[in-house]
């Protein structure tokens, strides 16, 4: 007998924990697994090791620019290929390519006019200053007006190219009419043999100070920067200008120059991504952006660069967080990688908890509901039994009633329950117990004989 009610209770256990598994653990485990598909779907692969930025002429500001970038993400892990180009228009193309492998380049303001590179480009902001250099030989008048320059043969940079169209658009926007023969497709890297030469007067050209061909072009014999009489009017003529006073000594203090103040134009470099880089790639670059520019330089204020204005394409979310809160806290103290996959696991993990949280704390009123679903059926066979006992008024039915009190409370007996719940059983027990002593109490007529119990008789 003893044996037999220890395999009950072993088999209604095993039962009960099958259930329980199958109609509440199961459920919640299917909930937190279609939460993580759904999250999933949402968090970003993990930032490649491998991007591609196009920069300009190997003498250029963007090529210098693009090598200190490559050495400050290559401390990260990060490969940045560098691809050189004969400018901004090219690197714009090289973006707005389908399938193209360029996802960073730095542009020329004011280049970007186009509808389509609005929807799949955005910008970091601006990076540095870059002078628009108007150059011409020394002679005994000064000149400070572009009409001065009309005549003479003037290097513009590449055919069609940024450097090029500014230049025409500054005289078109001072009503000087330029014969195009005079116009001369020379860059950065072969004007000061041009110059030499004596194959060229004049020149425009539009470079950051960080450029190498800058400082040869700057150290050419009787080279003078025309002092612009109208530079306030024409840069607010052009949008994308801005006119600034490059001092007197500001280029070399040893051999004063210049030798005047001089009223110099002024555009700004972009660095423009597609619309589908990494955002962990975004906050190096902007990292490496503030390091690289952040200092004073030859047209800079420190502190100035790199900046989200004078900008012709939408911000990139990120890059605008990082201007308003700067580097993220992880990437501040901890490996890129490893910051970078803690934001990724807490992205994925946050809404988990959202859903498997509350479930936890519904998981032990489940329990409870479900132990006291179970102990509230005894409670109604026993209520029936009470009623048959109401009703019972022969020793037959009595015995009848004391056999299934018997079954009850072995079935009682055998219920698993955690010793938590134990007050409920012992309450059923005792509830048991109430009417037994109910029916061993005598019937109201005195012969009548007292039903035998099926645990006295065994």
């Amino acid at each position: 007998m003893k044996e037999s009610l220890q395999r009950l209770r072993f088999l209604r256990l095993r039962e009960s924990r099958r259930a329980f598994w199958l109609r509440i653990v199961l459920p919640i485990v299917l909930v937190i697994v279609v939460a993580f598909a759904l999250t999933w779907r949402h968090v970003d692969p993990a930032p490649p090791r491998h991007v591609v930025m196009s920069t300009g002429s190997p003498v250029g500001a963007y090529d210098t620019i693009g090598q200190a970038y490559r050495m400050l993400l290559a401390r990260e892990g990060i490969d940045l290929e560098l691809v050189q180009s004969s400018g901004s228009v090219e690197n714009l193309a090289r973006l707005l390519e389908p399938e193209g492998r360029v996802q960073i380049a730095l542009i020329q303001g004011g280049t970007i006019g186009s509808e389509p590179a609005r929807d799949r480009l955005l910008t970091l902001g601006s990076m540095t200053a870059e002078g628009v250099w108007i150059l011409k030989r020394k002679s005994k008048h000064p000149v400070s007006r572009l009409a001065d320059l009309a005549r003479l043969r003037i290097a513009v940079g590449a055919h069609d190219g940024a450097n090029e169209r500014l230049a025409r658009a500054l005289f078109n926007a001072a009503g000087v009419e330029v014969p195009p023969e005079h116009w001369l497709a020379i860059d950065i890297a072969q004007l000061p043999q041009a110059w030499r030469a004596g194959q060229i007067d004049a020149a425009v050209l539009v470079s950051g100070a960080e450029a190498p061909g800058l400082q040869d072009v700057l150290a050419l014999p009787d080279l003078d920067i025309v002092d612009l009489e109208h530079a306030h009017a024409l840069a607010n003529r052009i949008p994308a200008l801005k006119s600034r006073t490059l001092v007197r000594g500001a280029i070399d203090i040893a051999t004063d120059r210049p030798d005047r103040d001089i009223q110099l134009l002024t555009t700004t470099a972009n660095l423009v991504v597609r619309d589908d880089l990494h955002p962990a790639i975004v906050d190096l670059l902007m990292n490496a952006a503030t390091q690289v520019h952040g200092s004073a330089g030859l047209l800079t204020d420190a502190g100035a660069y790199p900046a989200p204005h004078d900008v012709e394409l939408p911000l990139h979310p990120q890059a605008e967080r990082y201007y308003r809160s700067g580097r993220p806290l992880l990437q501040k103290y901890l490996p890129f990688w490893l910051a970078t996959w803690i934001d990724r696991m807490a992205i994925l993990l946050l809404p988990l908890f959202a859903v498997a949280l509350p479930l936890a704390r519904l998981l032990p009123a489940a329990m409870q509901w479900r132990i006291k679903r179970r102990i509230f059926r005894y409670y109604g066979d026993l209520s029936r039994l009470e009623a048959r006992l109401d009703d019972a008024t022969d020793a037959a039915a009595r015995t009848a009633i004391a056999h299934d009190i018997d079954a009850l409370e072995r079935s009682v007996a055998s219920l698993p329950v955690h010793w938590y719940y134990g007050d409920l059983v012992y309450g059923l027990r005792s509830h048991l117990s109430v009417v037994r002593a109910r029916l061993a109490a005598p019937l109201d007529d005195p012969g009548a004989p007292e039903p035998a119990s099926p645990a006295s008789s065994a």
